[in-house]
């Protein structure tokens, strides 16, 4: 009993699995009254997943096994891939949404080729 009580005491680990990843909330006007993260069918909702991607950089929503969810930069689909903006790394998970960028708290830096 005494081994079990040692057991219950000692520190769980705390290592988050999801750090780094945001999740997507419901958009402001559907979140009234409503609690819980939004359904996989109302974040694809937000954003467009049929047809060419647009060469202009979006906001994307990635799924993979934990959910769907946008990673913390920008995408540009380019020769068939998506790609982060900022570096040009490929994105390794499927996306399955994008939209033009919002600014719905996050700063933007988006830059647009010299005329």
């Amino acid at each position: 009993m005494a081994r079990e009580a040692a057991k219950a005491k000692a520190p769980k680990n705390k290592t988050n699995p999801n750090r780094g990843v945001i999740r997507v909330a419901h958009s402001d006007a559907r979140c009234k009254g409503k609690k819980g993260m939004a359904t996989r069918q109302e974040r694809l909702a937000e954003f467009m997943s049929s047809g060419e991607p647009p060469a202009e950089i979006c906001e994307i929503l990635c799924e993979d096994h934990n959910g769907t969810y946008m990673p913390p930069f920008l995408g540009r689909f380019t020769h068939g891939l998506w790609r982060n903006s900022k570096t040009g790394e490929r994105v390794e998970v499927s996306v399955v949404g994008w939209r033009p960028p919002r600014a719905l708290g996050r700063r933007l830096h988006v830059r647009t080729a010299a005329a």
